[in-house]
């Protein structure tokens, strides 16, 4: 969330001395992050490195908190998890909100900051690791399992169905209107092909592992002193392993795009038979979710940020970003045999 919630404060401070035994001697608002649900804060605390702090506002399931647990517990240095309560807990909520703490990396994202071969190469190792993990059962049962279903599909299509609203009119909506009916087939082919391969999907007997779901480079943060770091684990889900490997290569947000850069990371994630369907498949599902969500916050986001929000759609039609990546994933895969 990029606007800072108004959200009680003194009362969040207390909570946090309460749960967690510290005193919290200042927060401050961190513009961080695209879920409007949730927001990110910086927490200084007596007698203790600062700590991050993220509140939810939304329904949220708390048991999905383990997962990263879990995984940091079992030695992969590089998850980022929350922090325990005095009685154990992975969050506290009070009055429909939720608070979750984590250590504070004092670094840059994967968005502003390049991580070189040899960081990327341990992001390799850290994922591989978490791939290979086998979640203890009353964890696993938290974790939602992949259905390839057609929820972004739906949405979509819903969003290039609707009429614009009274006050969407100007010209940032213009802007949209006119890139959505310039590439109108493009979209249309993006939504076909992410069927037609959810569907082989769907029909399959797949390997599920635990994954990360948003590993794009900005929920990757390089230290000051250049360790890499995972963050932002709040929906994990059991899916083939592709779900995350798609990341590695597909250019999103204009980064992870260059060979070399796959190369870097495979050399640390170690041999594994990628499955192309797969791959193809979460490369394309991806942009279908993140052009619904761009045309909703182009259409329906706060005035100072639609302008953006345009900007970053768009910019999926640029060399080397998504939509050309995804579009040579697929012609790999169909120039091979398939599946």
């Amino acid at each position: 969330m990029e606007t800072k919630p108004d959200i009680d404060l003194r009362a969040a401070v207390d909570l946090l001395g309460a749960a967690y035994g510290v005193r919290v001697e200042d927060i401050a608002f961190l513009p961080l992050g695209a879920d409007p649900d949730a927001a990110a804060w910086r927490v200084a605390i007596a007698g203790g490195p600062p700590l991050f702090l993220k509140t939810k506002h939304a329904a949220f399931d708390a048991g999905v908190l383990a997962v990263p647990r879990f995984l940091r517990d079992s030695g992969i240095e590089a998850v980022v998890a929350p922090l325990r309560t005095r009685e154990g807990a992975l969050s506290v909520a009070s009055g429909g909100l939720t608070l979750i703490l984590y250590p504070f990396i004092k670094g840059t994202s994967g968005f502003d900051r390049a991580l070189d071969p040899e960081q990327l190469t341990v992001l390799g190792e850290s994922l591989r690791r978490v791939h290979d993990a086998t979640l203890p059962a009353p964890i696993a049962v938290a974790v939602e399992t992949e259905r390839f279903g057609s929820h972004w599909r739906d949405r979509l299509r819903g969003v290039l169905a609707a009429s614009p609203a009274e006050g969407e009119c100007d010209a940032v909506g213009d802007a949209l209107d006119a890139l959505l009916d310039r590439e109108r087939d493009t979209v249309a082919r993006i939504v076909t092909r992410a069927a037609e391969l959810a569907d082989i999907l769907r029909a399959r007997d797949n390997q599920f592992v635990p994954c990360h779901t948003d590993i794009h480079a900005g929920n990757i943060l390089v230290g000051d002193d250049g360790a890499v770091h995972i963050v932002d684990w709040d929906a994990p889900r059991l899916a083939p392993r592709e779900r995350d490997l798609m990341f590695i290569g597909a250019g999103v947000a204009g980064t992870w795009n260059e060979e070399a850069e796959v190369d870097a990371f495979d050399r640390g994630y170690g041999g594994v038979e990628v499955d192309p369907v797969a791959l193809c498949y979460y490369r394309y599902e991806r942009i279908v979710e993140d052009i619904a969500v761009g045309c909703e916050q182009v259409r329906r986001g706060e005035p100072r940020h639609r302008a953006e929000a345009l900007a970053q759609l768009a910019a999926q039609w640029r060399p080397r970003d998504v939509i050309e990546i995804a579009d040579a994933t697929y012609g790999r895969l169909m120039r091979g045999a398939r599946p």
